[in-house]
């Protein structure tokens, strides 16, 4: 019995060094900046349904979609399409040739459009006017 347990703090001893390699193979490799070009997978984006080739990469949930579609989603929110997880960085991964570059973008909160706050404020102007025309319309009916 003693021995059972020794061999089963041993094992994990081993699996937890073995997460630990894997864990610094990834630091270097996102310290070098290039990866091999068979380590990224094809898959499609789920904003334009194409093959992804430029790679943009949602740093806190791990979403994938094109670069470009992401970089055009972030001018408008800055939440995943597919999870709405909140993210300032994205991490893109470009294919040159064998190799693939990898690079991490930080994105800035949207401005707030004036175009909006204007057009709300008509929405509630004109909706209060309608109900001012209502009252009128219903006193006059009842004169």
């Amino acid at each position: 019995m003693g021995k059972q347990k020794l061999n089963e703090k041993q094992s994990s001893s081993q699996t937890i060094l073995q997460i630990e390699k894997t864990i610094s193979k990834e630091q270097v490799q996102e310290q070098e900046g290039a990866i091999n070009i068979s380590e990224v997978p094809e898959i499609t984006c789920s904003i334009c349904y194409s093959t992804i080739a430029d790679q943009g990469i949602i740093q806190n949930c791990k979403h994938t979609y094109c670069f470009q579609c992401i970089q055009k989603w972030s001018e408008q929110n800055l939440t995943c399409p597919q999870c709405r997880a909140d993210f300032t960085k994205v991490i893109r991964i470009r294919k040159e040739g064998q190799k693939a570059k990898k690079k991490t973008y930080k994105f800035k909160q949207p401005k707030q459009n004036n175009d909006t706050s204007i057009n709300i404020n008509l929405v509630q102007y004109y909706t209060q006017l309608l109900f001012l025309m209502f009252d009128i319309y219903q006193d006059s009916e009842r004169e």
